[in-house]
């Protein structure tokens, strides 16, 4: 999918996510075409300059929708990590890893514990996530930028 399309879900998910939930066309709920949609864009082989924007649709997400993405978030962070373990441009891997950052920030416990259960073609997901993120993280641009960074330079207590 194009830059514009993922652009436009974000912004209803921004403006309005409580009708995108609650909108089904009969066979499919709102949270169903989005979760189609961020997989048909995370799928191997697929060009990553259209995934540059996932990280984005996925934090308004998580942050707008709230408990109603618990149910599938197992599955939304392994194609996330799955896709990560091939990024080639660390614009894409920052797009993939922001999310986790955001979880992790909220939600560290349940984050790793669900990395703990997965491999990525026989590396442990964790390892994936924090191999790109250390191999990343001097790349980084935005408002995320400085957060991420104090978390990979905090200093042991």
């Amino acid at each position: 999918m194009r830059k514009d399309g993922l652009s436009i879900v974000t912004q209803i998910i921004r403006k309005d996510c409580d009708q995108l939930l609650n909108w089904s066309d009969g066979t499919r709920s709102g949270l169903d075409r989005v979760l189609g949609l961020l997989a048909r864009t995370l799928a191997p082989g697929r060009s990553e300059s259209g995934g540059l924007f996932v990280g984005d649709l996925v934090l308004h997400l998580l942050r707008r929708a709230g408990n109603a993405v618990l149910p599938v978030l197992p599955a939304l962070l392994t194609a996330l990590v799955n896709r990560l373990a091939t990024a080639q441009t660390a614009s894409f891997a920052q797009s993939l890893i922001l999310p986790f950052a955001f979880l992790i920030h909220g939600q560290r416990d349940v984050v790793l514990d669900l990395l703990d259960t997965l491999s990525v073609d026989g590396k442990p997901a964790l390892e994936v996530l924090a191999t790109a993120w250390a191999d990343n993280v001097d790349t980084f641009q935005g408002f995320w930028n400085t957060r991420i960074r104090c978390v990979g330079a905090r200093e042991p207590s």
